[in-house]
């Protein structure tokens, strides 16, 4: 069952609640009024009606179309044929108040806390994972978050600046980290305001993500001011992310790639460790480095014969895309399949 963040949110916070009630009695009343038609209904064991059909329903796909959360249980739990003792589906009679008053087993109740407590750890793992590809990383404390924001060509304009600033004095720990690939890093964001923390980057025009198998935004050098560089940097960049980070973000690859523009010969942004790397050599024409990578292995990149266009680079970029994702094995770095498949058969099959 495919499920949005919401609902995984929805489903964790039933979870936590479940596990908190194991504590405590597990009851439902009828203030000592015999009613035919409320008897029939579901008893009220850990949460409001409304939530168990809610969210206890959609939380196990093999539970809807039931009503009774106690049938629920022993579904998930797989509880001995004890469960239907005395017709009583493993609960606890009190014959004081008839029909009144109802409490799990306590051997039941700590197979229920179990199987909640290994549920509740999975959605977690899932939620992580589902956040960080949305560009919400997990800090070391397990309860906070980071959010990264995207800095195109890592240029942020004064009111943008002062807007993050107020964010992460709002809701995170009041400061936030430059990173090596031109973005920004807010720490200490709780799970319920992630949202609220998306909504006000994104009105001052700045979004979230950089993370998960696919082209990451751009890393560029300061050509568009600087006397050497050989073309605008900034213009080509930010068209690159246009093309490259936003037109292929749903397209999911082997693993990350990352690209590096320089504009000139002197690469101070380093192009060569890049996926792939543009670097400046003569006016208007760049040359391409292919394979790069910084990780616990390194690789540095080896230039494709030839200069090219700005526009002929974007081509092999896109070409450099499908043929990753083609030839790529899972979780294989794009340095990596170059090293596996060889440099001279990658070329060739980006440049012919």
């Amino acid at each position: 069952m495919s499920l949005s963040i919401n609902e995984r949110e929805k489903m964790i916070k039933t979870c936590e609640e479940i596990i908190a009630r194991c504590d405590k009695p597990f009851v439902w009343e009828d203030d000592g009024i015999y009613e035919s038609e409320r008897a029939k209904s579901p008893f009220n064991l850990f949460l409001p009606q409304e939530q168990i059909v809610q969210e206890l329903s959609a939380l196990f796909e093999t539970f809807c179309g039931t009503p009774y959360i106690y049938d629920q249980i022993k579904a998930v739990c797989h509880l001995e044929a004890e469960w239907y003792e005395y017709g009583t589906y493993g609960l606890d009679r009190d014959f004081t108040r008839v029909l009144s008053r109802y409490s799990l087993k306590p051997e039941y109740v700590e197979q229920v806390k179990a199987h909640f407590t290994k549920r509740l750890k999975e959605l977690l793992q899932e939620q992580s994972a589902l956040l960080k590809g949305k560009g919400f990383l997990l800090n070391k404390d397990g309860v906070h978050f980071s959010c990264r924001v995207v800095v195109p060509g890592g240029k942020m304009n004064a009111q943008q600046s002062k807007r993050v600033s107020e964010i992460c004095t709002q809701y995170g720990s009041g400061y936030f980290y430059l990173t090596q690939r031109e973005n920004i890093e807010l720490p200490g964001i709780l799970l319920d305001n992630l949202n609220e923390v998306s909504q006000a980057l994104a009105e001052v025009g700045l979004s979230i993500g950089s993370t998960g198998p696919r082209p990451r935004p751009i890393t560029t050098c300061k050509g568009a001011v600087c006397k050497f560089s050989l073309y605008d940097t900034e213009g080509y960049t930010s068209q690159l992310n246009e093309k490259i980070y936003k037109g292929y973000y749903d397209v999911t690859l082997p693993g990350k790639l990352r690209i590096i523009t320089s504009g000139c010969f002197n690469n101070c942004s380093m192009p060569h460790v890049g996926c792939i790397g543009i670097i400046g050599k003569k006016k208007d024409q760049v040359a391409i480095s292919l394979g790069g990578m910084a990780a616990r292995k390194q690789f540095l990149g080896q230039e494709i014969q030839g200069l090219y266009t700005l526009d002929e680079a974007t081509g092999i970029i896109e070409k450099a895309i499908q043929y990753y994702k083609e030839h790529g094995n899972k979780g294989e770095r794009f340095a990596q399949m170059i090293e596996r498949l060889g440099f001279e058969t990658v070329e060739k099959a980006l440049i012919g």
